[in-house]
């Protein structure tokens, strides 16, 4: 078939010279596995300490802190702020923490609780059972209330009672056992992943920038002119920069995960695989940014200027937890943010059924922005020196 032949062309010119094979390749993966060499085995958040900040004057926000002192799980530390338990995180002197908001115990007795907020570097055991322990005890709380509302009681009434229900809760007849939580993957796993999704981006973008230089000499006119169907020389172009592409996910993640030894805690296939889907949706970014640039001298700024932002916002750098709202719903918007989230679900225990959803987003923003980028295959525009 022709399009091989293109193919082998585009992988031909880029990998054909010693000169090119080390920088396309060998550069890029020393420099990730470099990274994840200095990053990635630091133990972050490795012990099972938390950080919390009670904000709440009232009764619950303190039973709160207490259940969770009598599972014996957890070394709490006390801050003052919100802002306090921000910065242990960041600096790495907690695994995770948790807030709980002013007037907390107003708002449940009101059946309108307000969410005690979680911060984390991501997601490991210790902050799964957390957040699943503090939904149990929200749960319970508002229950009980519920149960003293049905029962008539309202105003002092009702928060004198649920005080004397707490005071005689007593001891949980379930008994807790102490063990230490060994977390499934290295907390700076969306650290690794982030630097790896950076560096596909901007390694794909060269692929593609041959294609706008083709246009620019006007290769391209001589291969349209030629007997090829159209269909074949696009798939001839796909082909050589998916090969690329290929090439480097396989050196980012059998050089970390068997060479550096970073623990992803995932397997290699499932890596692979979501690797892949961004990969395929890198490449549709790029075809995409080509098509709408006339002189290719700035294809690489202008690939600079997108890679960026859209990692920044899309998490390769901090957790969106510590973003604002508004930039957290513009990661939904972004590739690195998906591929990013399946990553850490994989982490944890989740199979590639569960993260169809995450894959799927990651191929259709491939589909799309392949589908919108295919212009810069048409010879017709002209392209400035």
């Amino acid at each position: 078939m022709r399009s091989w032949h293109i193919a082998l062309n585009i992988i031909k010119r880029t990998l054909g010279t010693r000169k090119g094979f080390i920088t396309s390749i060998i550069i890029p993966v020393a420099v990730i596995s470099v990274i994840t060499s200095l990053f990635g085995t630091q133990s972050w958040g490795v012990s099972t300490s938390v950080t919390y900040a009670n904000l709440d004057q009232g009764i619950i926000g303190e039973h709160l802190i207490s259940e969770l002192k009598t599972l014996g799980t957890y070394d709490l530390q006390q801050v003052q702020s919100e802002e306090d338990s921000k910065n242990v995180v960041l600096k790495n002197n907690s695994s995770v923490s948790f807030v709980i908001p002013a007037n907390y115990t107003e708002q449940m007795m009101a059946r309108a609780p307000l969410p005690v907020r979680i911060f984390q570097m991501s997601e490991t055991e210790v902050t799964a059972t957390l957040k699943l322990n503090l939904e149990q005890q929200t749960a319970s709380l508002d229950n009980m209330i519920q149960l003293l509302i049905n029962t008539g009681y309202e105003g002092d009434d009702l928060q004198e009672n649920l005080i004397r229900f707490l005071n005689e809760k007593g001891h949980n007849p379930i008994g807790v056992v102490k063990s230490s939580l060994q977390q499934s993957s290295s907390s700076s796993l969306f650290l690794v992943i982030g630097f790896i999704l950076m560096f596909l981006m901007t390694s794909i973008s060269r692929s593609v920038s041959m294609l706008l230089e083709d246009r620019r000499q006007h290769t391209l006119e001589r291969i349209f002119s030629a007997p090829v169907r159209r269909w074949e020389i696009a798939l001839g172009n796909f082909l050589g920069s998916f090969f690329m592409g290929t090439l480097l996910v396989l050196g980012f993640s059998s050089f970390t995960m068997y060479v550096i030894h970073f623990d992803y805690g995932i397997d290699f296939i499932p890596l692979f695989i979501v690797l892949e889907c961004f990969m395929l949706a890198a490449l549709g970014l790029a075809s995409l940014t080509a098509s709408f640039v006339r002189n290719s001298n700035n294809l690489g700024s202008i690939n600079t200027l997108i890679v960026t932002p859209t990692c920044m916002i899309g998490g390769c750098y901090w957790p969106l937890e510590f973003m604002p709202k508004a930039m957290q719903k513009l990661a939904f918007f972004t590739p690195q943010y998906w591929a990013i989230d399946a990553a850490n679900k994989l982490s944890i225990g989740n199979t590639l059924a569960n993260i169809s959803g995450q894959l799927g987003v990651l191929l259709l923003f491939a589909c799309v922005l392949l589908a919108f980028g295919s212009v810069i295959l048409a010879p017709s525009a002209a392209v400035q020196d």
